[in-house]
C-alpha cells in the first residue's frame, strides 16, 4: 500500500481514501469524496463534494472534477475538467472543457468487445470496457453522452444535449439542431 499525500494538499475530514493513492501539493478534495486507488491526483487538482475517483485514474495538474461525479480508470490531461457526470475508461487530453452531466459510455449494449474508431476504420481493442478519447482543447456542452470506442479530435466542439455516436474529426463541430415546438395549451 502506497499512500502519499502532500502536506500542502487540502483534504476535508470526511474523505475516504483506500488503496495506493498519491496526492500532490495544492490539490483540494472536498467533503464526502471517495478515493479508491491506485490513483494519481496531480498538483492543484480540485475534486468536488461526494465524488468517486477509482480504479487507476490519473488526474493531471489543474484538473477539475465537479461535485457528485465519478471517474474510473481514466486519464484527464492537464487543465481539463467537467462540472458533473461520469467519465469511465477514457482518455481526455489537455485543456478540455466539459459541461455538466457528461457521460462517457464504456460498454456496448450488446456486451461485445469494444472496437475503436480510428477514422480509417474500426480496430478491435480486445477490451470489454473502453470509453472515449478526446483531443486537446475540445469543448463539450452540457448533457453530452459519448458511445464506447469513439474519438473526438483536438479543438472539436460538441453541442449541448448531444449523443456522440461516431468519431468527430479535429476542428469540427458536432451538434443536434433542436426545433422548438410552441403550441396553444388547450
Amino acid at each position: 500500500l502506497v499512500l502519499k499525500i502532500s502536506e500542502q494538499a487540502e483534504i476535508s475530514e470526511n474523505v475516504i481514501i483506500e488503496g495506493a493513492v498519491y496526492i500532490e501539493k495544492g490539490a483540494k478534495v472536498f467533503e464526502g469524496a471517495v478515493l479508491k486507488g491506485p490513483l494519481y491526483i496531480g498538483k492543484d487538482v480540485i475534486i468536488g463534494n461526494y465524488s468517486l475517483i477509482r480504479g487507476g485514474a490519473v488526474l493531471e495538474e489543474g484538473v477539475r472534477v465537479g461535485a457528485y461525479s465519478e471517474v474510473k480508470n481514466s486519464i484527464l490531461g492537464k487543465g481539463s475538467g467537467f462540472d458533473s457526470g461520469t467519465v469511465l475508461d477514457s482518455i481526455i487530453g489537455e485543456d478540455v472543457k466539459i459541461g455538466a452531466n457528461v457521460l462517457t459510455a464504456n460498454v456496448r449494449l450488446d456486451r461485445k468487445g469494444v472496437k475503436f474508431d480510428t477514422g480509417d476504420g474500426k480496430v478491435d481493442t480486445g477490451l470489454h470496457s473502453f470509453g472515449v478519447v478526446i483531443g486537446d482543447k475540445a469543448k463539450l456542452g452540457v448533457r453530452v453522452t459519448t458511445m464506447p470506442g469513439i474519438t473526438i479530435g483536438m479543438n472539436a466542439f460538441i453541442g449541448p444535449s448531444t449523443p456522440v455516436m461516431h468519431s468527430v474529426e479535429t476542428n469540427k463541430k458536432y451538434f443536434l439542431k433542436f426545433e422548438p415546438q410552441i403550441e396553444e395549451n388547450s
